[in-house]
């Protein structure tokens, strides 16, 4: 008999989620789904629950509330046992390497069933994944334990974390000011505005610009 597995899923829509939830079930009987989120915040907190029993998470990379990527950090800071696999259908290559820094154990298009499922059992048995993402790229993922001791129990990331150019540029920005106007504003190039942005994107663990401005006007 197959060792039952207690999944749970984190994915912004409701009803993606119940049918995921079905098709996996066709492709592993043996998975119970012992609770599911469509926001990255009350997907955190039932992950960081210590009366959660879930054994594998899968999280959507674009949350209702936040990137996947930040929801996936938040929970691998403070949780050194719960694997996590990413799900998006988006790019792979986008996606990978941005969640394995973020601390998942192995990403997989979310349209990929059979593959969803072989990965589901490959992480419960060999912890993480090695995920070939185009010709000439690779990504290897961390073990839930080794992503913990990596982040080294790091809090969510927040606007603190931006240096005081960063903040400056991202709140033009979120006021809807081009790069071109931000850099008139400061006196700098269009590219070092550019270039702040996404080293504050970066820095947040979001995934799009919108998502910056996003989190910006919720944060700040």
């Amino acid at each position: 008999m197959a060792e039952r597995i207690l999944m749970a899923i984190a994915d912004n829509d409701s009803c993606a989620l119940m049918g995921l939830a079905a098709i996996l079930k066709q492709r592993l009987p043996q998975i119970t789904v012992v609770w599911s989120e469509t926001t990255g915040h009350d997907a955190i907190q039932h992950a960081l629950d210590p009366t959660s029993n879930a054994n594998i998470l899968l999280m959507d990379m674009r949350m209702e509330d936040m990137s996947g990527l930040m929801a996936c950090r938040a929970i691998r800071s403070r949780n050194a046992c719960l694997p996590i696999l990413a799900v998006t259908a988006f790019s792979l290559t986008y996606y990978a390497r941005r969640a394995a820094e973020a601390g998942a154990q192995g990403i997989v298009g979310k349209s990929d069933f059979n593959g969803m499922a072989t990965a589901i059992v490959d992480i419960l048995h060999n912890h993480a994944m090695t995920v070939h993402v185009s010709a000439s790229e690779t990504v290897t993922f961390d073990s839930a334990q080794q992503a913990s001791l990596r982040l080294g129990g790091e809090a969510e990331p927040t606007i603190a974390r931006l240096s005081a150019r960063e903040r400056e540029i991202v709140e033009q920005y979120a006021q809807a000011n081009k790069p071109a106007v931000i850099a008139r504003n400061l006196g700098i190039s269009v590219n070092s505005v550019k270039t702040y942005l996404d080293r504050a994107q970066t820095n947040l663990g979001l995934s799009s610009r919108a998502d910056l401005v996003e989190y910006w006007w919720q944060r700040s």
